[in-house]
């Protein structure tokens, strides 16, 4: 799937033999891609973050990892809470 942060897009999918859980590509690039592990259950609290995480990247380039990480845990496990889930094909 397309999505779209602060008007650069960014194709959204699930990766075999992914070496993190999830990883993005420099916003300058073309045919840019944020890649989720296929390890990562779908409808699970990891899955939530780690789109989050990937997406603040996008984002906020220039945003130190600790700050990304901190963030996405803090924003996954509240809209996990509040029955967030989803579902990647």
């Amino acid at each position: 799937m397309k999505v779209r942060l602060r008007g650069k897009h960014w194709e959204l999918t699930r990766t075999k033999n992914l070496k993190s859980r999830g990883d993005i590509d420099n916003p300058g690039m073309k045919s840019k891609k944020i890649r989720v592990s296929t390890k990562i259950e779908d409808e699970t609290e990891e899955i939530l973050e780690v789109i989050i995480h990937e997406c603040l990247h996008g984002l906020f380039w220039d945003i130190s990892e600790e700050a990304i990480t901190d963030s996405a845990q803090d924003l996954a496990k509240i809209l996990y809470d509040l029955g967030a889930r989803i579902h990647l094909e």
